[in-house]
């Protein structure tokens, strides 16, 4: 007997184990969207190729600093004199018989250079260079922002989507309870031959419509479900929980607070911005190879018998100074040309912004609209909810009392239906607004998504 019961509640800690590890993690919205930037190639890419970027920063500052140049010159020159050298002798072996064969350290044959050149003026392309490098750097993190802000939407809009999928599915299975309970009450009242056989065929019609509902919004339940699946980085019929929030809307903005929002932290118009400075500073850099181009070389030479002397004289030896000055004549017309190209580019780059600044504001002003009806139609529809659940209940009661036939009932019956569905769309939809309305306005949060 003691077997049976250790062998029973073996077998009871063996289901529990199984169905722990088997059951969903519910995921909140925020791990949704760590987890599809954790998996999104795309942002990978850009987090690499930003790193890439910052590497280049350590070389900006090279135009600004000398070169420093050694050279060390020793001829290999024989002690019989010019011409091909004659073998070496055999009977030394290893350095001391290259040595002795070579003439190595002569104070005529060798000689050390320490070399020192730094630009005083370029036309100021060191400058540019430096700022090129910056703008390459900063170009690099918005292209990071908006990947980042794509996959937040992307998880955002699917997760909002299935959150409506669910929510309709549950106002079919409401449906289907009110066909059910209709057709148990139109069958009684025909058996009792209170109702035609027209209403309980009406009855049916009313079910096989509600079951029929019923199906398409499970399918579209699965669909959904995909959809996060693919967005998160997962493959179709992931086995993932998600987990249900209460839905509210946030508070809406002011147009004008909007705007300046939008103008300053929106990412596509940075990049816009960007790009306009990347066009000045080419702009710029071409303009400057028409001007002259300053340096000072200054050069210590020692010459000694051996390197360590070398080395000791380079300390006690006067440089010897050089100024040099360059000033371009003519190298044929392709730098007019580039210059011309490059102004060219520096105008249509300033007129993107101006077009992708007015097209912004135009989005902005069409959210703020639709999102400032939905927060209108949310109480009127409320309102319709409460009103059509009290008619169902008054028809129903009238139905039953024979002062009302079923076409009422089902009328009423839809109309709450319907009332019901449409406040479950509007509520998503406004989610899905608002999360373009974050993209907008530059909300995302990439600072710390993108980390």
């Amino acid at each position: 007997m003691k077997s049976r019961y250790f062998y029973f509640i073996i077998f009871c800690l063996g289901i529990g184990i199984v169905s722990a590890a088997t059951s969903e993690v519910e995921l909140t919205l925020d791990e949704l969207i760590g987890r599809a930037l954790d998996h999104n190639h795309e942002i990978q890419i850009g987090r690499l190729q930003l790193k890439g970027a910052e590497s280049t920063g350590q070389g900006a500052f090279s135009g600004f600093l000398p070169s420093v140049n050694l050279y060390m010159n020793q001829d290999l020159n024989h002690r019989t004199g010019f011409g091909l050298p004659s073998a070496p002798d055999t009977s030394d072996t290893g350095l001391d018989s290259l040595y002795n064969y070579y003439d190595l350290g002569s104070a005529s044959t060798s000689s050390t250079t320490l070399s020192i050149n730094e630009t005083l003026f370029d036309g100021a392309r060191s400058w540019y260079a430096n700022r090129n490098v910056r703008n390459f750097i900063d170009q690099a993190e918005l292209n990071l922002d908006a990947q980042v802000e794509k996959v937040v939407l992307d998880v955002k809009t699917a997760y909002f989507r299935y959150l409506s999928a669910l929510e309709q599915q549950e106002v079919a299975d409401f449906s289907l309870e009110l066909a059910d309970s209709q057709l148990e009450l139109v069958r009684q009242q025909y058996d009792l031959q209170a109702v035609s056989e027209t209403d309980l065929f009406k009855a049916r019609v009313r079910k096989g419509q509600a079951e029929a509902g019923l199906l398409l919004k499970k399918k579209d339940v699965k669909a959904a479900k995909n959809e996060i699946c693919l967005a998160v980085g997962e493959t179709a019929g992931c086995d993932i929980g998600i987990s249900r929030i209460d839905v509210t809307l946030s508070e809406l903005p002011a147009y004008e607070d909007a705007k300046r929002e939008l103008l300053r932290d929106n990412t596509r118009l940075k990049l816009a911005d960007i790009t306009v400075t990347g066009q000045e500073l080419a702009y710029k850099t071409q303009i400057s190879i028409f001007l002259p181009i300053v340096s000072l070389g200054v050069n210590y030479t020692a010459r000694a018998e051996n390197i360590g002397d070398q080395f000791d004289g380079l300390l006690n030896t006067p440089p010897s100074s050089t100024l040099n000055i360059s000033f371009p004549i003519f190298k044929g017309f392709s730098n007019k040309s580039r210059l011309y190209q490059l102004k060219y580019d520096l105008l249509a780059a300033e007129n993107n912004v101006v077009k992708l600044r007015k097209s912004l504001l135009i989005q902005l002003d069409n959210l703020i609209t639709e999102l400032d009806t939905y927060h209108r139609l949310i109480p009127i529809n409320e309102e319709i909810i409460t009103s059509a659940r009290l008619d169902v209940e008054l028809v129903e009661k009238k139905y039953h009392l024979g002062s009302s036939d079923i076409l009422d009932v089902l009328n009423a019956q839809n109309s709450l239906i319907q009332a019901e569905s449409d406040l479950v769309q509007i509520r998503h939809d406004a989610k899905i607004l608002e999360a373009q309305l974050d993209v907008l306005l530059g909300r995302t949060g990439v600072e710390t998504a993108k980390n």
